[in-house]
């Protein structure tokens, strides 16, 4: 036998052996993980396997059977201490739901379209109970049954999650007292790195449109829908993450004695938040087009208000971590927790670390309030401030003096109007509250300006000394 035969032979017996190999190697990155959560909180049932040796195609039952364990072992881990009560009693609401996860990957190192789909095949026992006796909720145990709710996950060669696709939803839910409406189209979630012992993951998020509308047989309804939402979340620790998302528009509708509508065009929000020593530093941005909020009465009264380029950025530096913890945690402790001693301190923790509070920039190009002859146009309104807490050792559980509060207060701040609007104010102030403050007004081209500084219990106002 010839050499190059033998090579050849060679070359076959290793391709022919790819699959099972490509598979044992499956068994250890996916299978073995979906196996492994039956001791951590799920009860695992495997309910189907058709593999064979060019593919593998695995059906399981996953039930949540200990919802405080799910929690210890996964959410804990990605959710930090401001986030964890709602996360937690969320999880436990879910106890006994069952989840359905499909498997079918071809035994090759090659890209996984679909490679995971998992459906969310029932409501919780204690819901579910109640849906023969309530229409809406037996109209949605039907869809969840039938696995209308799911996602499909993709797979990388190395069997790595590259993006997650939710399934498109377009479903209207008929129930005794009204209907429900849901509609989800193109959500779809990539990702880059995702590693919950070390508390990071990066991805982006895109969806074309969200919608719910709710029709009340009372004749109150609410619709409410988004388009085009581009997210990049990028998380490096327990309390650094960095949030970029743009909108590109918001509508609510509600109707019942007034109808009431809400619009809102080309939103951007960002939000960035670093932990440093044990004190938090949070920045934060957000920029609206349009707003747009009409309402009209039964009577056929018209009311609206109309916003232009509104733009809100600032920060918070020095926030004490422990203390908004405790804060965050004591909100759940029962309705009256904020007569509870332990949040009462934790308040005075927070205070007494001090921090400083930015606004950078809080501004509009115009804005008009009402309709017809009753309308009110205003133009360009600007405010940046600074806001200092110094550090201090104040009880306020006893008995303070205001004056003593002042002693740690610091505040710049910068307000301008301009002059046609700051004159209309003064027209239709009728108890002459603007004109008190005509001799502190200082005019800067078109503008109506107001320079105030605090510190030390002196406040000045455009180089004036008020007290």
């Amino acid at each position: 036998m010839s050499k190059k035969i033998k090579i050849l032979i060679v070359i076959i017996v290793l391709v022919l052996l790819i699959p099972f190999g490509y598979k044992q190697y499956l068994n250890k990155t996916i299978i073995s993980n979906i196996n492994n959560l039956d001791n951590k909180g799920f009860m695992v049932v495997k309910e189907k396997d058709n593999s064979g040796y060019l593919s593998t195609n695995l059906s399981y039952k996953l039930v949540i059977s200990n919802p405080n364990q799910i929690y210890k072992e996964f959410l804990s881990k990605l959710v930090n201490k401001t986030q964890e009560q709602f996360i937690h009693k969320l999880i436990l609401l879910l106890n006994g739901s069952e989840i359905t996860v499909d498997i079918n990957i071809l035994n090759f190192p090659v890209f996984h379209n679909n490679a995971v789909n998992i459906y969310y095949t029932s409501l919780p026992p204690k819901i579910a109970d109640k849906a023969d006796s309530n229409a809406l909720l037996h109209e949605l145990s039907i869809f969840l049954y039938n696995k209308g709710l799911g996602e499909s996950i993709d797979i990388s060669a190395l069997g790595k999650i590259t993006s997650i696709k939710v399934k498109n939803i377009d479903k209207i839910f008929e129930g005794k007292n009204g209907n429900l409406t849901v509609k989800l189209k193109d959500y779809i979630s990539n990702i880059d790195k995702f590693n919950i012992e070390k508390h990071y993951y990066k991805f982006k998020v895109k969806n074309k449109l969200l919608e719910f509308d709710i029709n009340s047989k009372n004749g109150r309804t609410m619709s409410s829908n988004y388009h085009k939402l581009k997210c990049d979340i990028n998380k490096e620790g327990l309390y650094d993450s960095k949030l970029i998302c743009e909108l590109g528009k918001f509508n609510l509708n509600i109707k019942k004695y007034r109808n009431q509508t809400l619009s809102l065009d080309n939103i951007l929000i960002y939000t960035k938040s670093k932990l440093k020593a044990n004190n938090i530093n949070y920045e934060y941005k957000y920029k609206i087009k349009n707003i747009n909020f009409k309402t009209k009465s039964i009577y056929g009264r018209k009311n609206s208000v109309i916003i232009n380029n509104f733009e809100y950025s600032g920060s918070i530096k020095g926030i004490n971590k422990d203390a908004l913890d405790d804060i965050y945690n004591m909100q759940y402790k029962g309705k009256r927790f904020y007569l509870n001693k332990q949040y009462q301190n934790a308040i005075l923790k927070f205070i007494n670390n001090g921090f400083d509070f930015n606004i950078n920039k809080l501004s509009i190009d115009s804005m008009s309030l009402g309709s017809g002859s009753r309308k009110i146009t205003l133009g360009n309104i600007s405010i940046n401030m600074n806001l200092k807490i110094l550090k201090n050792n104040i009880n306020f559980t006893k008995r303070v003096k205001p004056l003593m509060l002042l002693r740690y207060l610091n505040l710049k701040m910068n307000i301008s109007v301009t002059k046609k609007d700051y004159n209309l104010l003064k027209k239709l102030d009728k108890r002459n509250k603007i004109s008190r403050i005509t001799k502190l007004v200082k005019f800067d081209g078109g503008n109506a300006v107001f320079d105030i500084d605090f510190a030390k219990g002196k406040l000045i106002v455009n180089d004036q000394n008020i007290f």
